[in-house]
């Protein structure tokens, strides 16, 4: 079978590249048996879009997620497209999921109280001057950890993030470099 990259592999780890002259009617909906986490290497305007969802710019540096047995294909940028793709257990492949999931928390995550809205609380600690931990110690209220403003899905719970108490909370939050 003749595939739209070159692959070698390297410590359990896939390297693929999609040479900039590659036809964008070669980049088929597929689906992988595999669970991946796929890091970006290089490439500038390449997509990837994940079954009934817009297209992603993919940025270099970047991981992303792709379950097993979801139609995925990706969309032909300027130039070349190198990924790394992690699809069984390494050593590697721990430190690449650890680094998806600090990515997850840096690109800002929120504590902010379960029963509010990422801009109700906001909005609550602007008007009242107060800090989370000022609030929790008046409260003892249950909190969630929610993505922050940089995340495309800004204000929504991460998941299995919430019902948390504000020392656990924060104590996630930092291990994962969050703010």
């Amino acid at each position: 079978m003749n595939f739209p990259f070159t692959e070698e592999k390297k410590d359990g780890i896939l390297i693929r590249e999609f040479r900039s002259d590659v036809s964008s009617e070669e980049l088929t909906w597929h689906r992988d048996r595999l669970d991946r986490i796929v890091k970006i290497r290089a490439g500038t305007g390449w997509q990837l879009q994940m079954e009934n969802k817009l297209p992603v710019k993919l940025v270099e540096g970047r991981c992303y997620r792709v379950p097993a047995y979801t139609y995925h294909r990706v969309i032909k940028g300027s130039d070349t497209l190198i990924v790394e793709i992690i699809e069984n257990s390494s050593n590697r492949k721990q430190s690449l999921l650890n680094e998806y999931i600090k990515q997850i928390f840096s690109e800002g995550s929120r504590l902010v109280p379960a029963s509010m809205s990422m801009s109700e609380w906001e909005a609550y600690k602007k008007k009242n001057k107060i800090s989370a931990k000022a609030y929790d110690k008046k409260t003892k209220t249950k909190w969630k950890i929610t993505h922050g403003p940089g995340h495309k899905n800004a204000g929504k719970t991460i998941k299995k993030n919430t019902g948390l108490t504000y020392n656990k909370a924060k104590s996630i939050q930092n291990a994962f470099g969050g703010w």
